[in-house]
Protein backbone atom coordinates (compact mmCIF):
# COMPACT_ATOMS: atom_id res chain seq x y z
CA UNK A 1 0.00 0.00 0.00
CA UNK A 2 2.65 2.40 1.19
CA UNK A 3 4.55 1.69 -2.58
CA UNK A 4 1.14 2.32 -4.17
CA UNK A 5 0.67 5.72 -2.53
CA UNK A 6 4.52 6.64 -3.62
CA UNK A 7 3.79 5.85 -6.91
CA UNK A 8 0.33 7.70 -7.04
CA UNK A 9 1.84 11.11 -5.39
CA UNK A 10 5.19 10.84 -7.96
CA UNK A 11 2.28 10.22 -11.16
CA UNK A 12 0.59 13.54 -10.04
CA UNK A 13 3.73 15.56 -9.53
CA UNK A 14 4.38 15.37 -12.83
CA UNK A 15 1.25 14.93 -14.27
CA UNK A 16 0.72 18.60 -15.44
CA UNK A 17 4.04 18.67 -17.16
CA UNK A 18 8.01 18.27 -16.30
CA UNK A 19 9.67 21.75 -15.10
CA UNK A 20 12.40 21.97 -12.77
CA UNK A 21 10.38 23.03 -9.40
CA UNK A 22 8.95 19.76 -9.77
CA UNK A 23 11.85 17.91 -10.47
CA UNK A 24 13.40 19.61 -7.12
CA UNK A 25 10.25 18.41 -5.43
CA UNK A 26 10.92 14.62 -6.66
CA UNK A 27 14.87 14.66 -4.93
CA UNK A 28 12.86 16.61 -1.75
CA UNK A 29 10.51 13.98 -1.40
CA UNK A 30 13.45 11.23 -1.84
CA UNK A 31 15.14 13.06 1.45
CA UNK A 32 12.28 13.20 3.27
CA UNK A 33 11.00 9.94 2.67
CA UNK A 34 15.00 8.66 3.25
CA UNK A 35 14.91 10.54 6.62
CA UNK A 36 11.60 8.92 7.54
CA UNK A 37 12.81 5.26 6.93
CA UNK A 38 16.16 5.59 8.70
CA UNK A 39 14.16 6.90 11.89
CA UNK A 40 12.61 3.21 12.08
CA UNK A 41 14.92 1.33 14.30
CA UNK A 42 15.27 -1.94 11.78
CA UNK A 43 16.06 0.17 9.00
CA UNK A 44 19.04 2.06 10.74
CA UNK A 45 21.55 -0.62 10.72
CA UNK A 46 20.82 -0.96 6.99
CA UNK A 47 21.55 2.76 6.33
CA UNK A 48 23.42 1.95 2.78
CA UNK A 49 21.05 -0.35 1.60
CA UNK A 50 17.89 2.12 2.06
CA UNK A 51 19.62 4.96 0.65
CA UNK A 52 20.69 2.83 -2.35
CA UNK A 53 17.05 1.57 -2.72
CA UNK A 54 15.44 5.30 -3.02
CA UNK A 55 17.63 6.59 -4.82
CA UNK A 56 17.80 3.43 -7.33
CA UNK A 57 13.78 4.21 -7.91
CA UNK A 58 13.96 7.75 -8.23
CA UNK A 59 16.70 7.37 -11.14
CA UNK A 60 14.68 4.58 -12.64
CA UNK A 61 11.26 6.99 -12.17
CA UNK A 62 13.17 9.78 -14.12
CA UNK A 63 14.84 7.59 -16.77
CA UNK A 64 10.96 6.29 -17.56
CA UNK A 65 10.48 6.84 -21.12
CA UNK A 66 6.61 7.32 -20.35
CA UNK A 67 6.89 10.24 -18.13
CA UNK A 68 9.32 12.07 -20.31
CA UNK A 69 11.39 13.27 -17.49
CA UNK A 70 14.81 12.72 -18.53
CA UNK A 71 14.28 13.79 -22.20
CA UNK A 72 12.85 16.74 -20.30
CA UNK A 73 15.99 17.53 -18.63
CA UNK A 74 17.90 16.88 -21.91
CA UNK A 75 15.98 19.37 -23.97
CA UNK A 76 16.67 22.02 -21.26
CA UNK A 77 20.72 21.58 -21.66
CA UNK A 78 21.00 18.80 -19.15
CA UNK A 79 21.49 19.11 -15.47
CA UNK A 80 24.33 21.57 -15.68
CA UNK A 81 21.57 24.08 -17.29
CA UNK A 82 19.63 23.84 -13.81
CA UNK A 83 21.45 26.18 -11.90
CA UNK A 84 20.06 28.72 -14.17
CA UNK A 85 16.83 28.03 -12.62
CA UNK A 86 17.60 28.52 -9.64
CA UNK A 87 20.41 31.08 -9.40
Amino acid sequence: MIIINIILFLYRLFEKGVNWGRITALFSFGYRLFRKVIGIPQFLMDFGNVLHEIATNIVTYIKDATQGIARWIARQGGWVRCHLYYF
